[in-house]
């Protein structure tokens, strides 16, 4: 059907294709591809170059369909109710669907040794679709894709925004293989949410000779997947039609009317949320080749799980087993059996498998999800065999390797000495360092304090990360305040925990203190206009029983005006003082005879208020027994009026 729809474009010249271009990626073993336009711009495919080394019937073959240019499969971006389709103008889809369809507006493309990335503006959301290599947890080798969306709000309020990758799989020239979820070997339309979204799916034709394998991950934590809210299997043609929601059926064939031949495809769903301005969502999922282990025979068996795992990790994780009937009648009392090495348990507890009759040509599948009891490092082997009265026996190995608990490199930072400072915070940064190969994921935080010290309001305790990538390293920060002016150690710790790795606790101390005595001059304003007013304050910090002390507050008269001298807090109780101990000449105010009569944290002493003569920098002079203690400068300018007329 879709080489019909190309052949009719063509030949009635309504589109261009001949004349459209591929952007391209691959390496040993897949190619990304991407429409450079200009029908379709941003629609991708997935194909094989060399493949699984170990099978050489699934070179060069296809994996999303993209021939000759890719146009059939697309992702649609829901914002606030309104559907629109990624990527530039596509007539096939348009014509397909006999309805509008909406198209985004391509603002980048470009092409980096191991990713292609186009950028699609949709009113106020930016959306950035990214085709880029990634290591197969089943085979440890980048024979997958990523393929990721990052949706960001532009504008000034709030959208929901939801989007549905829809994929048209096809795996070499089959077109039909059925797709394998859980228990479920989908051969017609299904929906999956929830418990039923396992991590993974599959495909292939069969389990003595396959073609191709491939393999989609719905969900891994080590890779920083997160699973969508629903994933549909169904006929590409209807998937195509519908942008968003379609007329799902559950069981309808993969064929669809008034076709012949099956046309397999899937849709992933993440429901619309809300992004508020400047906020960003971020989906991914990865398709390419399944890292499945084989065993030919009568009872054919195949066992696929991660090639390696972390002995402290605290996830489940999925091992599919399947067994076939290949031989030429019914195997009666089919028994499966699934042996597990030490430290390794059935989540369910259950390791046997009673299939009754597996009819001639039929395949079933058992997923298990297996769970870690700290097994010692090593490589491990997880064995199914299975049995019947009527066919012979067969059994399957396949080899994980666990490895030692992943550490997180942290590291503690607080000030080693800290002056008191009244409503003042003192940072504690921790940084966090993934050394290791692996997405780290559910690294948690945890500052805990003791008195006098304690969290600013705005604070929380407990601080998370989703995940940390390889050779990443994060910075967390806490403000808090140390509410003393005495001498003490004030203790500091952070632990930190996460999914894989094992507790460690961060410890340090700061030693506080009272501020050194000191003296200063504030300005109310640094830039002003000739001619206008500005302020000048006196305060001493930390002040001890001043006794008879005096200070000097000199400046240019030439340059500035004194317009008068306003009392500060030494004076609002004792205003005789303020008379008695203020003398004022031009270019020159004493304070004489400070008293505080007991230690002041802070003592603000007097303002000075000046009125600007002229443009240019004046300086005003503390002076305390003779010496300039410090200097402010205040810069005054011609008031542009500029040209309003």
């Amino acid at each position: 059907m879709k080489l019909r729809l190309l052949l009719l474009a063509v030949l009635f010249g309504s589109l261009s294709i001949l004349q459209a271009e591929n952007l391209s990626v691959e390496n040993e073993f897949i190619k990304l591809i991407v429409n450079k336009g200009p029908e379709d711009l941003g629609r991708f495919a997935i194909e094989t170059t060399g493949g699984d080394p170990k099978n050489s019937k699934d070179n060069n073959q296809s994996l999303i369909y993209g021939q000759p240019v890719p146009w059939t499969s697309y992702t649609t971006v829901r914002i606030d109710d309104h559907d629109f389709v990624f990527g530039g103008q596509g007539h096939k889809l348009s014509q397909r669907s006999g309805q509008p369809i909406t198209f985004g507006t391509v603002v980048s493309q470009t092409v980096q040794p191991s990713s292609i990335v186009t950028v699609c503006r949709f009113e106020d959301v930016l959306v950035t679709q990214t085709l880029s290599f990634i290591r197969n947890v089943s085979t440890k080798v980048m024979d997958t894709a990523q393929i990721s969306y990052s949706a960001v709000n532009k504008g000034s309020v709030p959208h929901n925004v939801g989007i549905r990758i829809m994929m048209d799989t096809k795996l070499g020239s089959n077109d039909g293989a059925p797709f394998r979820i859980g228990t479920h070997a989908g051969d017609s339309e299904q929906s999956f949410q929830g418990a039923a979204l396992f991590d993974y799916w599959q495909a292939f034709d069969n389990l003595v000779s396959p073609n191709v394998i491939a393999q989609g991950t719905i969900y891994s934590a080590e890779l920083g997947i997160a699973k969508p809210d629903k994933l549909y299997l169904a006929n590409w043609g209807t998937l195509s039609d519908y942008p968003w929601d379609f007329p799902y059926e559950q069981g309808r064939s993969f064929i669809r009317a008034g076709e012949a031949e099956k046309d397999t495809a899937l849709a992933l769903y993440w429901n619309p949320t809300t992004l508020a301005p400047q906020k960003s969502l971020q989906v991914s999922t990865l398709y390419g080749l399944g890292g499945l282990t084989l065993s030919p025979g009568l009872l054919s068996l195949g066992l696929t799980a991660p090639a390696e795992i972390h002995s402290s990790s605290k996830r489940p994780f999925l091992m599919m087993a399947y067994v076939s009937n290949s031989g030429g009648y019914d195997s009666q009392n089919t028994i499966v059996t699934v042996t597990l090495p030490e430290g390794f348990s059935p989540v369910n507890g259950k390791r046997t498998f009673n299939l009754g009759t597996l009819h001639s040509g039929e395949t079933r599948q058992i997923p298990m999800q297996i769970v870690l009891d700290t097994p010692p490092a090593g490589i491990k082997t997880l064995k199914v065999s299975v049995q019947s009265d009527t066919l012979e026996s067969n059994t399957l190995s396949r080899k994980i390797e666990v490895l030692a608990p992943p550490k997180i490199i942290s590291k503690l930072r607080v000030p080693v000495s800290k002056t008191a400072s009244i409503n003042a915070y003192t940072d504690v940064v921790v940084s966090v360092t993934n050394p290791t190969t692996h997405t780290l994921h559910d690294i948690d935080a945890e500052i805990k304090l003791s008195d006098p010290a304690s969290l600013a309001s705005f604070e929380v305790p407990k601080k998370s990360l989703k995940s940390l990538r390889p050779d990443q390293t994060v910075l967390l920060h806490w403000k808090i305040n140390l509410n003393t002016s005495e001498k003490k150690s004030v203790p500091i710790s952070v632990s930190l925990d996460s999914s894989a790795t094992k507790p460690d606790l961060l410890q340090g101390t700061i030693q506080t203190g009272p501020d050194p005595f000191s003296a200063h001059l504030s300005l109310s304003d640094t830039n002003v206009d000739t001619g206008s007013f500005f302020f000048a304050e006196f305060s001493l910090h930390q002040a001890p029983a001043l006794l008879g002390d005096t200070y000097e507050i000199l400046y240019d008269p030439e340059e500035l005006t004194l317009l008068r001298v306003s009392e500060g807090a030494r004076f609002v109780d004792q205003p005789s003082a303020y008379y008695d101990t203020v003398t004022k000449t031009p270019g020159r105010v004493e304070i004489a005879d400070l008293n505080t009569g007991e230690s002041m944290y802070r003592l603000d002493v007097c303002k000075l208020h000046f009125r600007t003569k002229k443009p240019g920098a004046s300086s005003i002079k503390l002076v305390h027994g003779g010496k300039v203690i410090e200097t402010v400068t205040v810069n005054s300018e011609t008031q542009n009026k500029g040209d309003s007329e």
